[in-house]
């Protein structure tokens, strides 16, 4: 198969995924909104704002080094995952930390979603180079099924069972394992020979790229996230903005003029 058809293949599977994943986040959010109260998404969403200010460095960039580079071999791929790994770990220590200066039940959420920086350690180079190989159909599947597991059935059960906020949390960390080891899995079975390792000499052109490529997405993460950054730390007030800027962000497939 030709690169220009296999990249249209990989295309189509990232469309098709981002399609049914919008179309189920928007059931999910509108049945979560029925079982869970105000402040529930508030609190996640305090708590979530910290973590994604921490998420734009934990992983380095490395998933998107990889994808850039010409030439990516076994011992780079080794040496970034024991990087990418280190990195989650800190940044999950560091997160733990910080839970002590917020308020005690955002702090709790905080303390289990500092937990996500070490999976997305484990995460971000099989992603990365399943991504870079065009296998977007195996990123695509494994990503629907975390989705529909994570975010979908356990959030929900929890949900209707009374766990309030903690639905929300263990539905994530669940989706963002079931991701982590089905990426691993999938790297592997496509000839990625992808273990731990020492870092080489050469990591370091990764994490340099990876570095300004963090910078950039921390901007962004500022500019759109400028409103909640400053408003008041009322949970209910943050729920109401949080959720009507989730459904503002899903596709828009109407007809046009």
């Amino acid at each position: 198969m030709n690169f220009r058809r296999h990249a249209a293949r990989a295309l189509t599977w990232s469309w098709t995924q981002a399609a049914i994943g919008a179309v189920f986040q928007l059931v999910t959010t509108t049945v979560m909104a029925r079982l869970l109260d105000a402040s529930d998404f508030g609190l996640v969403a305090l708590a979530t704002v910290v973590v994604r200010f921490l998420a734009y460095f934990s992983q380095m960039g490395f998933g998107v080094a990889i994808v850039q580079r010409e030439h990516v071999t076994t011992a780079e791929l080794g040496g970034l995952a024991t990087l990418s790994v280190a990195f989650g770990a800190a940044f999950t220590t560091l997160a733990l930390a910080l839970a002590w200066f917020l308020r005690p039940e955002v702090a709790a959420i905080m303390r289990a979603l500092s937990l996500s920086f070490l999976i997305t350690g484990f995460t971000a180079v099989p992603y990365g180079w399943l991504r870079r190989e065009l296998h977007n159909r195996e990123l695509a599947v494994f990503e629907v099924i975390a989705q529909l597991v994570g975010n979908g059935a356990v959030a929900i059960t929890l949900a209707y069972a009374g766990y309030g906020a903690w639905s929300l949390v263990i539905g994530t960390l669940v989706q963002l394992l079931i991701t982590a080891a089905a990426a691993w899995l999938a790297a592997n079975l496509r000839g990625a020979r992808l273990a731990f390792a020492r870092p080489t000499p050469a990591c370091r052109g990764y994490l340099g790229f990876g570095i300004r490529h963090s910078w950039n997405t921390f901007f962004e993460f500022l500019y759109y996230n400028a409103d909640v950054l400053v408003m008041r730390t009322d949970a209910t007030h943050v729920r109401n903005i949080t959720r009507s800027l989730l459904y503002d962000s899903l596709p828009d497939w109407g007809p046009r003029a």
